[in-house]
Order: structure tokens, then C-alpha cells, then sequence
């Protein structure tokens, strides 16, 4: 009789009564399987306690797992849930596309564009707050392997009851390469998924915006709103509203359109700014389009009067992104089960088709409404950091239609490909010729890879003085020698995400050793500040305490993440610190400030090429080992020899340096816009910013990522003609 192991994704009342009760009771009788232990990953209070209760009377016991994802570890040391998603992720998505329901799609269907990419993005979704994702399955899988390997007895199997979801096929195959067993239930009724799919998308978005509408004029003027709507016009400088472009005879002025995510701070380019590469161009604010769409930091009198200042035109996407009343919200009537593609069949029932079907759909209502909004306001140019779904592929199909452009700016350090990092559009801006490397491993299709440089370095010298006034009230308390420390957020769930209890004992390490020793200052640059007290729970009242000293200082303000620049906390400092090495971007920023910077792994990601910077110098793996070398780094006359240094790594990560990265994204997206407004077609257009900017700043540093190709996923059976072009 074999030892087993069950780990259970989700326990409802049925999946207990109907599969896992009977299971283990004839297990029991025939003395086939010994049921060490049931572990539950999810589960109400009432399937828990009956199913303690019956597994009580056959001897089995049933509880919940703990686990935190930084915990679960493979041989290397590597964080299991970073490979997942640039390594192991690749591999699940290759198998789904190798299933006979996919190949088949592509077989009937003449899919266009970045459909195929669109596709494969669905496929492998990181949203860790989502339960029916292929990455959560994975590292479920994962787990199940990972503590029936705690038990120290080979001949244990571990079985992992999972919520049936599409591609189970591939989730089964990866699981028992890990030796796993799957075995699919049926997964708990959702009634919000239920309605979703049910209610016509047309009223979903009647209710969202007499919800928003409601809260702030009462019900009354959000019916009248709804039965006699304004015309959703941009705001621009010259009037409270500019007349609706469908009046207009020539058609609306092409202009630039940028999302708007939490950092405006047009008047302040020492400061994260989503318009950071106008801020250093000649580009007139009235060729720009600002777009909101986050009720969690919406457009108001503030920001009106900021865009109105520079010329600059809004848009609002979402009846909760404005506390405006007058202003209008762009509608949009989506139509479901329609496409762009001639001919394209809906697939009969399963869930893979079913799947198929819905991502379908959803490109499609996602590529009408882009049009549809482009057109409006007369958008040629979409500039946006945005890749790791889908949604980029359907924005810019939609915007190519119109014989615009998409470009997209690389925002974080990567070090890895990805299918989650994965991009289907005109042009990007990355760092460097390495970063075009990177995103052609990960299957992206870039018509025009332009390297710039770091875009956040034009701030280092105006940072410089905001810098030295906080060490300058360091130094007056006492401070000798000042550490600066970056975090990169936590979740409130430990198990999907860095958990706060691993950031805390972060902060609980600095901050004890700030209190005792009166010779040491501490910078912190939060990621995201303003819920920073929350995220340190009881260690909040320490970090109360230490800034109470005077020798302790947060740079706080953002709505939703910082607004102040890694550097800004780096030139106040000595030494800096970046707690993270699977996100790097802080510590990058930090080394090209010219700041000495030392990397902290707690997590485990020893795969990082930021490992070639020098273990013991750069790399640590434990606060203990970092503070010793810090200590002698001070204590030892003209300092440790290559402690924080980045040298043998600055050309790669940036090859200019010159801190013009930003203006150079800026000429290159105001040669595209001035192109357009001269009548020239996108590919002429296009072609001509490239020859213009290779002749500036050299042809290697433009790049074509894989656009020659028939298909980004050659062996998927689906064809997608000329792909970004």
C-alpha cells in the first residue's frame, strides 16, 4: 500500500461528497493508496469542517496548507515562482499550442495581425489575484511537489485536485513530468462569472457608469446623463471642451495618445511623469491626448487645470476616472461574437473551444473599441509601457487599421524571457541593443526595436539638490554614514505574491540597526508609499520611531505608485540597497546614478546575470552578510575595492549614458506625430524616423525583433501573415 499526499486547489461541498470522500474511503477499503494527509490550499469554513469530520472516521487528516511563495524553492535555489514565468511558462504554452483544438483553430481559421500573439499571451496569464490561471496551476504543481518532498520519504505520491480549467491537458502533462498526479473536479459555480457571460456587455457598461455617475450627482443626473449624453469630447487649453471631431469637415488633428497611470508631475521632470519624453521634446502640449481610466486616482480639478496649462487634451475612459461632473465619459456600445476575420467559425462545445471562443471575442470587442476611440479623437501615435497581457496586441491592430502606430517604452529591467513580457507592436524603446535579444527569445514581433538608453536618467541632476537637503538633515542628527534602501512592494497573500511578513523582517533589519547605532543614517524609497505602513504591520511604530530620531527619512506621495525617482533616495546616501533581484529596475536605476549599490536576494533568483556583478561585493543572499560588508566597507581606509560596483555592466544595461535617453523617445515619437500631420502613410512615416535616428545615434541601435517571420510560434500551426507590419 503507497504512502500518498493530497493537496486540494479549492474544497467546495461537492468536490468533497461527490470526489474526494469516495476516493479516499474505497482507497481505504481496498487498501490501495494509505492517505497520509488532505492538504487544502482553499476552502470555506463549512466544506472544511465537514470534511474533517467525515475524514476523521476513516482516519485521514484534513488541513489547511501554509505556504509562502518565497519559501517554495527548486535545487538551485531559484524562486519556483519566477521560473515559472520564464522558463516553465514557455514550455506549458507550446504544449497547449501543439492540442489538437488549437491547431485546429488555426488550421480553419485565417487568423491576422497579432491575433496568434494575442493567443498565446491568454494562454499564459501572471494575474496572481486570478484563480483559473495556468501560472497559478503551475505552481500549485509545484507546491504539491515541494512538501511531499518535506515528508523525506521517496515512495510518497503527491495527487493535486485541481479546478478543471482549459488546456488541462498541458497542466496534467507538466505536473506529472514534476511527478504529480492531477486529478480535475468540477470548479465551484460562479455566479459573478455566470452574469458576466450571460448579460450583454452593452448593459454591463450602462450599469458600470450609472454606478460611478451615482456617487457623484446622484441618481437623477446619471439617467439624464445616460438618455441625453454629452458628446465625449477631449479637454484641451483653448476651451472647456473641444468641439466634437465628428463636426469637424478635415477630420480631428492626429495627435499622440499616452495613458495616464497615477504620475502627471508635468511641472516637475525631476519626478516620475507618464509624459516624462514630452517633458523633454519640443512636442506642442496640443498634440498630445492624456487618457484616464483609474478610478483609484481620477482626473480632477487639479490635473485639469495642470493638462489645461501646457495645451494638453484628456480623454476619460471610465465613468469613475473623473470626479468632474461636466467632463464626459468616452462610451463605447461593444458588440459580442462579431470579428474583424472573415469567416471565422465558433467551435463547438469543451472548454478548450469554449476558451478559444471567449479570447476570440474578447479581442474583438477590445479591437472595436480602440478604433472606435482612436478615430474619435484622431490618434495616430499610442505611446504606452503596458505588454504583459494581450491588450496592446488588440490596441495596436486597431490603431493600425487606421494607419496609425503603437510604440511601447520599456519601463522595468529585464533580465529573462517571457511569454508574459512577450510584445506585438510597431516600435519599441528599450534600454539597450541586449534588451532587443531579450524580446526576441520571448517570440516578440517589433517592426523597429530602438535602443535609447535609461529613460529615467535627464532627473539624476535634478534630483541632486532635493538629495542633499534630506542628507543634510541626516548629517545635522548625527548620521556618518547614510544607507538608502528600495523596496519593491508585497501582497496581503503570502502564498501568490512577496508576502508583507518577508518585507517587514527587510525593514525590521534596517531599522533596528538605525536605532542602535546613533552614527547611521536611512533613506527608504517606498514603490508603492502609500500603503507602506500597512504593508510593515507591527513594524510600522519602529519605523515611527526611527524617523522620530531625525536620521531617518521616506520619500513618500503617489496615488499609486511613488513619485519620487529610486535616485532620489540613492544620491542622499552612501551605500545604496535594492531588496530584490527578480525586479531590478530600482537598482539599476541606482547604479547609473553612479550611487555604489548592492543587491539583496532573499528571495532566490540565482539565475540573474546581476550575479556576474560579484557575490560579496554586489550580490548578497542574507542582511547579515551585507551589513558585515558594509561595516568594513567604512571601517577600511578609501573603502572595500569593487563594493557596489557596476562598472563591467554599465554598457550593457545602458550603452549612452549621457542622460538623454528620455529625448531621444521624445524627437522619435514627435517625428512620428509630424509625419501624420504632414499626410505621409505609417510605413513611410516609420521608415523615416528610423533613418533619421540611425543617423543621429547609429544603426545598431535600431533592431528588427522577428517581424521578418511568417509567425512568432512557427510550430503553432497558425499563420499570421506579415505580423507587425
Amino acid at each position: 500500500m503507497k504512502p500518498a499526499l493530497y493537496f486540494v486547489e479549492h474544497l467546495t461541498l461537492r468536490a468533497w461528497v461527490f470526489n474526494l470522500w469516495p476516493r479516499f474511503f474505497w482507497s481505504r477499503i481496498r487498501k490501495e493508496n494509505q492517505v497520509i494527509r488532505c492538504y487544502v490550499i482553499d476552502g470555506s469554513q463549512l466544506s472544511m469542517l465537514l470534511a474533517r469530520g467525515s475524514a476523521w472516521i476513516i482516519g485521514i487528516a484534513v488541513e489547511a496548507l501554509a505556504f509562502s511563495l518565497v519559501d517554495v524553492q527548486d535545487e538551485s535555489g531559484a524562486l519556483i515562482g519566477l521560473r515559472i514565468l520564464h522558463q516553465d511558462m514557455e514550455e506549458v504554452q507550446q504544449s497547449v499550442m501543439a492540442e489538437p483544438e488549437y491547431q485546429e483553430l488555426g488550421r480553419r481559421t485565417p487568423l491576422q495581425d497579432r491575433l496568434p500573439i494575442f493567443l498565446a499571451k491568454s494562454i499564459t496569464s501572471a494575474i496572481w489575484t486570478d484563480r483559473s490561471t495556468t501560472w497559478r496551476a503551475l505552481l500549485l504543481v509545484q507546491v504539491s511537489a515541494w512538501k511531499t518532498k518535506q515528508m523525506e520519504n521517496e515512495s510518497v505520491r503527491p495527487f493535486l485536485v485541481l479546478d478543471r480549467r482549459p488546456w488541462i491537458n498541458a497542466i496534467t502533462k507538466y505536473a506529472h513530468q514534476n511527478g504529480v498526479t492531477i486529478i480535475p473536479v468540477r470548479p465551484a459555480v460562479s455566479l459573478r462569472a455566470i452574469l458576466r457571460r450571460r448579460v450583454h456587455p452593452e448593459v454591463i457598461n450602462t450599469l458600470r457608469i450609472l454606478r460611478y455617475r451615482w456617487r457623484q450627482q446622484g441618481l437623477l443626473s446619471s439617467v439624464q446623463n445616460l438618455v441625453w449624453p454629452k458628446p465625449a469630447a477631449p479637454i484641451n487649453d483653448q476651451s472647456s471642451l473641444k468641439e466634437h471631431p465628428g463636426n469637424s469637415t478635415q477630420g480631428p488633428t492626429p495627435m499622440v495618445a499616452v495613458e495616464y497611470y497615477g504620475q502627471l508631475n508635468l511641472n516637475h521632470p525631476e519626478l516620475h511623469s507618464n509624459l516624462f519624453f514630452w517633458q523633454t521634446s519640443s512636442m506642442p502640449g496640443r498634440d498630445i491626448l492624456l487618457t484616464f481610466a483609474y478610478p483609484a486616482d481620477p482626473l480632477d480639478e487639479q490635473k485639469w487645470a495642470e493638462l489645461k496649462q501646457h495645451g494638453i487634451g484628456a480623454a476619460v475612459l471610465h465613468p469613475g476616472a473623473t470626479t468632474l461632473p461636466h467632463i464626459p465619459v468616452f462610451t463605447h456600445r461593444p458588440v459580442r461574437n462579431q470579428t474583424h476575420l472573415e469567416g471565422v467559425p465558433t467551435a463547438p462545445g469543451g472548454l478548450e473551444q469554449a476558451w478559444l471562443n471567449e479570447q476570440l471575442a474578447n479581442y474583438q470587442m477590445l479591437r472595436d473599441y480602440w478604433t472606435h476611440l482612436f478615430d474619435l479623437y484622431g490618434v495616430k501615435v499610442y505611446v504606452t509601457w503596458s505588454k504583459n497581457g494581450g491588450t496592446h496586441c488588440a490596441i495596436a491592430d486597431a490603431l493600425q487599421s487606421l494607419g496609425g502606430v503603437t510604440a511601447i517604452y520599456q519601463r522595468s529591467y529585464e533580465s529573462h524571457s517571457s511569454p508574459e513580457t512577450t510584445v506585438g507592436a510597431d516600435i519599441v524603446f528599450g534600454f539597450s541593443p541586449a534588451v532587443a535579444e531579450i524580446e526576441r527569445r520571448s517570440n516578440s514581433v517589433i517592426q523597429y526595436h530602438v535602443t535609447t538608453g535609461y529613460m529615467g536618467d535627464h532627473r539624476f541632476p535634478l534630483l541632486k539638490s532635493k538629495a542633499q537637503i534630506v542628507r543634510d538633515q541626516l548629517q545635522q542628527q548625527g548620521a556618518k554614514h547614510i544607507l538608502c534602501y528600495t523596496d519593491e512592494n508585497s501582497g496581503d497573500d503570502s502564498r501568490w505574491h512577496t508576502g508583507h511578513p518577508f518585507m517587514q523582517k527587510n525593514y525590521a533589519f534596517l531599522l533596528e540597526k538605525l536605532m542602535s547605532n546613533p552614527w547611521l543614517g536611512l533613506v527608504i524609497k517606498p514603490k508603492t508609499p502609500q500603503n507602506l505602513r500597512h504593508r510593515l504591520g507591527p513594524v510600522a511604530e519602529l519605523l515611527k520611531v526611527a524617523e522620530a530620531s531625525g536620521r531617518c527619512h521616506v520619500f513618500e506621495g503617489g496615488p499609486i505608485q511613488g513619485n519620487y525617482p529610486p535616485a532620489a533616495a540613492g544620491l542622499a546616501a552612501d551605500v545604496a540597497i535594492h531588496g530584490h533581484l527578480g525586479a531590478g529596475t530600482a537598482g539599476v536605476e541606482l547604479a547609473l546614478a553612479g550611487i555604489p549599490t548592492l543587491l539583496l536576494d532573499r528571495e532566490g533568483w540565482p539565475t540573474s546575470p546581476l550575479y556576474q556583478l560579484g557575490k560579496g561585493q554586489v550580490v548578497f543572499t542574507n542582511w547579515e552578510q551585507l551589513w558585515e560588508a558594509c561595516t568594513q566597507h567604512w571601517t577600511t581606509p578609501g573603502g572595500i575595492p569593487g563594493f557596489g560596483d557596476w562598472s563591467s555592466m554599465l554598457d550593457e544595461l545602458d550603452p549612452f549614458r549621457d542622460g538623454r535617453a528620455a529625448e531621444r523617445m521624445g524627437t522619435y515619437v514627435q517625428w512620428l506625430i509630424e509625419g501624420f500631420q504632414s499626410g505621409l502613410d505609417r510605413e513611410s512615416i516609420m521608415a523615416d524616423a528610423a533613418e533619421r535616428y540611425c543617423a543621429m545615434w547609429g544603426r545598431d541601435k535600431i533592431t528588427e525583433v522577428n517581424s521578418a517571420r511568417s509567425s512568432p510560434y512557427p510550430d503553432s500551426g497558425i499563420v499570421s501573415g506579415q505580423s507587425a507590419r
